[in-house]
């Protein structure tokens, strides 16, 4: 493994320790809150862990069908149509 990365790792290891740990402290925090203050840390955890995305349609690949003017396509974006 080259050195740069190992220290690159290295730095992100400490960076999601890190983030463990204040995750950690918030939530201590909010045991000891008043019910206001709560209400706003879960607000908070909520918007850091945003909206779902739903697909009305599931896609799955088993039953694609190729598209017979994908050769044809792929030539005119690459400029050898």
């Amino acid at each position: 493994m080259p050195l740069e990365r190992f220290w690159l790792l290295s730095r992100n290891i400490d960076r999601i320790k890190s983030e463990d740990d204040i995750r950690r402290l918030q939530t201590a925090r909010g045991a000891q809150a008043t019910v206001d203050s709560y209400t706003a840390f879960e607000k908070s955890l909520q918007q850091r862990l945003g909206q779902p995305i739903i697909m009305k349609k599931v896609l799955s690949p088993f039953h694609a069908e190729a598209d017979p003017d994908a050769e044809l396509k792929l030539r005119n974006i690459f400029g050898r149509g």
